[in-house]
């Protein structure tokens, strides 16, 4: 309503085109995470190592916390951050983050993957068990705000702060 008041037309969801913001995740944070989530709702030794493989298809290598590596995701405005890969497309954050928290094989089998080309495959996600979902999303919400406070650490974003900008 303010937008039509203040302009005469309330602009399209996607006026911002294609606003985007990289942000880097070392890969040792995901293996120490991915060792909390196994502790936290242990599984089976073959889901474990269905799930590494899947992982590391993905471009993400959850077996050593010592890997000094960064991972680099990409948000776009509205959409869920991915995780830009060499080969093949993005892969969603909470796709990688739902295959850490799996913990049998019904939920394996819910997450399917089916490969569109050689160089890509689509991921199309079910919904897995409720508390494993939970975990996911909260893990997703936890590294978003590090990422977020991260950003911001050294910005004003009080309204002085903003007003003085």
């Amino acid at each position: 309503e303010e937008l039509l008041l203040q302009y005469g037309f309330v602009p399209h969801a996607h006026v911002h085109g294609d606003s985007r913001a990289g942000f880097a995740v070392g890969v040792a944070l995901f293996a120490k995470s991915f060792a909390a989530l196994e502790n936290e709702g242990p599984c089976d030794v073959s889901v474990r190592e269905s799930k590494i493989r899947v992982l590391q298809k993905l471009g993400l290598d959850v077996t050593s916390s010592e890997n000094s590596e960064n991972l680099l995701f990409e948000v776009h405005m509205g959409k869920v951050p991915v995780l830009l890969r060499d080969e093949g497309s993005p892969v969603p954050l909470t796709t990688l983050v739902k295959y850490m928290c799996l913990t049998s094989e019904k939920e394996m089998d819910t997450m399917v993957m089916t490969k569109a080309s050689d160089s890509s495959a689509l991921l199309y996600e079910e919904p897995i068990g409720a508390r494993n979902e939970i975990r996911a999303l909260k893990w997703c919400v936890w590294l978003l705000s590090q990422v977020e406070k991260s950003m911001f650490a050294d910005k004003d974003l009080t309204a002085q702060g903003l007003s003085a900008a």
